[in-house]
């Protein structure tokens, strides 16, 4: 119950009661314009996610996933390319175009993507202990995991809990990282 939601967090960043490390800082600067700039290959890797989990395709997923990611800073990605994905792959899981095992298979995809950048940020604790997971019955957790992967680059000691995490799980978690 005392803990910081996403919003709270990216505003206590933005407000300079946390701070990023000068390399986060760094990419976090850059404008949008260089996704701007990449319009077109960013479309082309879009339509190609949906495209590629519609088949079942995942090595088209990956290429996708390696176009998109290399379009910017991982955050403007995130912000301007993988989400608006996301959202419309989830639009086309619910007006019937992608199956549920194409949903699976591109999230899954993603969720990997995402996994790795959250090991690649590093291990060591550089600010306060941030725990970050989905409460009981709660399953989608790309948005959390792409918001802890943000807040470990921007150098804070994340412990990332997952989806569906219980009510007494979250309590002893807290406890402990006092």
């Amino acid at each position: 119950d005392s803990g910081w939601a996403p919003a709270e967090a990216a505003r206590a960043i933005e407000e300079g009661k946390v701070q990023c490390s000068s390399a986060a800082a760094t990419e976090l600067t850059a404008l949008p314009e260089r996704v701007q700039d990449q319009w077109t290959a960013a479309s082309h890797a879009f339509k190609d996610f949906l495209r590629s989990a519609a088949r079942l395709d995942s090595l088209g997923l990956n290429d996708s996933l390696d176009r998109g990611f290399a379009l910017g800073p991982f955050e403007h990605v995130v912000d301007y390319w993988l989400f608006p994905a996301l959202t419309a792959l989830g639009d086309a899981w619910a007006s019937g175009q992608i199956d549920v095992a194409g949903e699976h298979l591109a999230s899954q995809a993603v969720r990997s993507r995402l996994s790795g950048a959250f090991e690649a940020a590093g291990w060591r604790s550089r600010g306060p202990s941030v725990l970050v997971g989905l409460p009981p019955g709660s399953h989608h957790d790309l948005g959390a995991l792409a918001f802890a992967v943000m807040a470990k680059r921007c150098g804070l000691d994340v412990h990332y809990l997952g989806a569906d995490l219980p009510t007494r799980s979250w309590v002893a978690a807290v406890e402990g990282r006092r």
